[in-house]
């Protein structure tokens, strides 16, 4: 690869995976996710082109989304790469947060 990836590659640290309990970031088994989808009070989704509740949940968890394999959808993804071991399921909500989207960008302290 040469001195230029050299100087444009900053190695990574791993994360402390093995720290995690293995129940958190199972490999096998079923797991379920919970998707929120966020309007703010002033930057809230048109609403004709806004995916449904129902449509995300398709896209995500949907077993015959086979039109864009190998993206399919994310529990036809995981089932495929763990051979079968491991079936991802879950629900998505709709939430208009109350405050404006700058309300949520930055606390008092910065962070």
């Amino acid at each position: 690869m040469g001195s230029a990836y050299g100087q444009l590659h900053t190695p990574m640290t791993p994360p402390p995976i093995t720290a995690l309990a293995s129940d958190i970031l199972p490999t096998t088994g079923n797991v379920r996710a919970l998707v929120v989808v966020v309007d703010f009070a002033d930057a809230k989704y048109d609403t004709d082109r806004r995916l449904s509740d129902e449509e995300i949940s398709s896209y995500l968890f949907g077993t015959d989304n086979t039109e864009f394999y190998p993206c399919e959808s994310l529990t036809s993804y995981f089932d495929r790469a763990s051979y079968g071991s491991l079936h991802m399921t879950g629900n998505v909500f709709h939430y208009t947060a109350k405050g404006t989207i700058a309300s949520y960008e930055k606390t008092a302290d910065g962070s």
